[in-house]
C-alpha cells in the first residue's frame, strides 16, 4: 500500500499549503538573516546580546501557543492528553522561563544563578520527559543492526562529550560557596542528555509522510537545543559565553541561534501537525461485494480436426461429459457450433487473452466461463491440436480442483503463465478489497473515538509493523490506497497481520468488545460466498 505521490512520500506533501508554505518561506529568509548578523556581528556586541535575549521568549510563547493549539484539536484520551499534556506544560514553563530570564536583563540586573528561572527550566524538563517516554512506548519498534549500531555510537559520543566537556569541568570547578548552583549545573546536561537519547531514538521512527515530517521537526527542535544547552554549560564556566559582553562564535552560532532555531524549528512542527489532524477525514468504505475469483481449472485436449480426446476428469462434474463418449466442445459447454469455432480460431491464431463466454452447465444453468488455451505444432511446424484452459467459479464446491492429476496440474500452471490471464492480479485485488474493508472498519473506530490525531497513530502503527517486517508499504494519512505491485505470497502474509495489529490497537483505546462489533459489521457486509473465496485463495500456494 505505497503512497501515489512521490511528494508524500519524501514527506513534504505539507507544502502543498499555501499557508505553510509562504510561512516557511519568510521564516528561512528571516533565519538567514539572523545568522547572517549573529555571523558578523551586525549592530554591535550590545544589539546582538539584546536580539538573542528577546527573540527567545517570543519564539517560546508562540510555542506555547501553537502546542495549546494542537492540544485542543486533540480529543481527549489517555495516550494524546500524556504526550502532548506533558510536551504543552513542559514548553509553557519554559516560555515562564525565558520571559523571567529576559525581564532580569532588561532591569539591567545580573542575573543570579540559579534564579527563579532555573527552576521552571527544570521542572520542565519533567513533563518533556514522560510526553517523549509515552511516545516511545507507544511506537515500539525493531531496529536493524546497523540502525542499532548508529543509535549506540551517537548516544555513547554525546555521552562521553557531555562527561568530558561539561561535567567534569563542573566537579574539578566545584564551588562549596554555591553548592546548589553546581549540582544544578550538573542536573542540566544529564536532563538533556536524557532527552537527546529519546529523540535520536525516535528519528528511527519516523520516516516519511507528512506526519514524519512533522515529527522530524520536532525531534530536530530537542536536538538543536540540547546542543545549545551543552554548548552554553562548557561555555560559561571558563567565560567563553558572551565575555565582557562580548559576542563571539561560541556564544552567538554555538548557543544562541541553535537555541532559538529549536523553538522555530518546533512551531513549524507542531503548526504541520494542526494541518494535518486537521486533514484527517473518515474513511469511505466501498459497500460492493469484492469481485470473486473463480476456483474451477478445466482442461480439454485437441486433435488437428478440433474433435476432443482428451479431458481433466473434473470437467465431468460441472458439464454433461462422459470421457467414454466423447463430444464437441459446443455440446459440452451448450455454445453455438460458429462460438466454439470462434474460440479454437483465435487460439490457433496465437490469441493469448482469455476470452469470456457464457456456457450452461450439466443441469443447464448458465455458468460464467474464462476460455484460453495454446495450440500445439510439431516439429516441423504442422498444427496438431490445442490445449484449453476452462476457468469458472462454483460457490458450493472448492474441492473440483482436487480431482487433476499432478500432471494436469502442471499444465494447467503453464497455460496460467502463457496464456496471459488475470487471475493472480484477480486474487490480489480481492484479498485486498476484502481486508481493507476491515482495516478502514478499524480506522473509521479510531477516528471517531480519539479524532485525527488518534487516526494518525493507527496509522502509523499500520506502517510501523510493516517495516519490522521488511514489507515496504506505506500508509499515508488521508487513505488506505490499493495496489497490486506487491507479491501474491507478501499480501497473503501481510494483510492478516495488519488487520490483527489494528485490532489491537483499537482494543487499546476502548475493549474488545467493541472492536469485535465493529469487525461484525463488515463481516456481515460480505456474502458468504466471498468469505469461502478469500479463505480458499488465502491459503491456496
Amino acid at each position: 500500500m505505497e503512497s501515489s505521490s512521490t511528494t508524500q512520500e519524501t514527506g513534504i506533501g505539507i507544502f502543498s499549503n499555501q499557508r505553510y508554505k509562504m510561512a516557511a518561506i519568510v521564516a528561512g529568509i528571516l533565519v538567514l538573516a539572523y545568522v547572517l548578523v549573529n555571523l558578523f556581528v551586525i549592530g554591535g556586541d550590545g544589539f546582538i546580546i539584546t536580539l538573542n535575549n528577546l527573540v527567545a521568549p517570543l519564539l517560546a510563547i508562540i510555542t506555547t501557543i501553537f502546542a495549546a493549539i494542537l492540544l485542543l484539536q486533540i480529543r481527549a484520551n489517555v495516550r494524546s492528553r500524556l504526550l502532548w499534556g506533558g510536551l504543552f506544560a513542559g514548553w509553557a514553563l519554559w516560555a515562564i522561563a525565558e520571559i523571567l530570564w529576559f525581564v532580569f536583563g532588561y532591569l539591567g540586573q545580573e542575573v543570579p544563578y540559579p534564579s527563579i528561572a532555573d527552576l521552571f527550566w527544570l521542572v520542565g524538563y519533567i513533563p518533556l520527559g514522560i510526553g517523549l517516554y509515552s511516545r516511545l512506548r507507544e511506537m515500539p519498534l525493531k531496529l536493524t543492526s546497523s540502525q542499532k549500531l548508529a543509535l549506540w555510537g551517537s548516544s555513547l559520543a554525546t555521552i562521553f562529550i557531555t562527561l568530558a566537556f561539561v561535567i567534569l569541568p563542573v566537579f574539578q570547578e566545584y564551588d562549596a560557596s554555591n553548592r546548589l548552583g553546581s549540582i544544578i549545573s550538573i542536573i542540566y546536561p544529564l536532563a538533556d542528555l536524557v532527552l537527546l537519547v529519546s529523540v535520536l531514538r525516535l528519528l528511527f521512527v519516523y520516516r516519511s509522510g507528512d506526519y514524519g515530517f512533522s515529527w522530524n521537526l520536532l525531534i530536530t527542535g530537542f536536538v538543536l537545543m540540547t546542543i545549545a544547552d551543552l554548548v552554553f554549560a562548557y561555555a560559561t564556566p571558563l567565560g567563553l559565553y558572551y565575555p565582557d559582553q562580548k559576542a563571539n562564535l561560541i556564544s552567538t552560532l554555538g548557543n544562541s541561534v541553535p537555541y532559538n532555531l529549536s523553538y522555530l524549528v518546533w512551531i513549524f512542527g507542531i503548526y504541520a501537525l494542526i494541518l494535518v489532524i486537521k486533514e484527517q477525514q473518515p474513511i469511505e468504505i466501498n459497500a460492493a461485494q469484492p469481485k470473486l475469483v473463480p476456483n474451477v481449472h478445466m482442461l480439454i485436449s485437441t486433435k488437428s480436426d478440433e474433435t476432443i480426446i482428451d479431458a481433466s476428469s473434473n470437467l465431468g462434474l460441472i458439464f454433461d461429459f462422459d470421457i467414454s463418449k466423447m463430444k464437441s466442445l459446443a455440446e459440452i459447454l451448450h455454445i453455438p457450433e460458429e462460438g466454439a469455432q470462434s474460440i479454437f480460431d483465435k487460439i490457433r491464431s496465437g490469441e493469448k487473452k482469455e476470452q469470456p463466454i457464457t456456457a450452461n452447465n450439466r443441469y443447464g444453468v448458465p455458468l460464467d466461463l474464462r476460455v484460453s488455451g495454446t495450440a500445439i505444432f510439431s516439429p516441423n511446424e504442422e498444427y496438431s491440436g490445442q490445449n484449453v484452459l476452462l476457468r469458472t467459479l462454483v460457490e458450493s464446491d472448492y474441492t473440483i480442483d482436487d480431482k487433476l492429476t499432478g500432471y494436469q496440474k502442471s499444465i494447467v500452471n503453464y497455460l496460467m503463465q502463457i496464456c496471459g490471464d488475470n487471475e493472480e492480479i484477480e486474487i490480489k485485488e480481492l484479498l485486498i478489497d476484502y481486508y481493507l474493508a476491515y482495516l478502514k472498519q478499524l480506522y473509521n473506530f479510531v477516528y471517531r473515538t480519539g479524532g485525527g490525531h488518534l487516526g494518525l497513530l493507527f496509522l502509523e502503527n499500520l506502517g510501523q509493523t510493516s517495516k519490522e517486517h521488511q514489507w515496504q508499504f506505506q500508509f499515508e494519512p488521508k487513505n488506505l490506497p490499493t495496489h497490486t505491485e506487491y507479491s501474491l505470497d507478501v499480501l497473503r502474509e501481510e494483510l492478516p497481520v495488519l488487520v490483527d495489529t489494528a485490532k489491537r490497537f483499537a482494543s487499546q483505546l476502548t475493549d474488545e468488545k467493541s472492536v469485535e462489533t465493529e469487525l461484525q459489521a463488515i463481516s456481515a457486509q460480505f456474502s458468504e460466498a466471498v468469505h469461502k473465496n478469500v479463505a480458499y485463495y488465502n491459503k491456496k500456494k
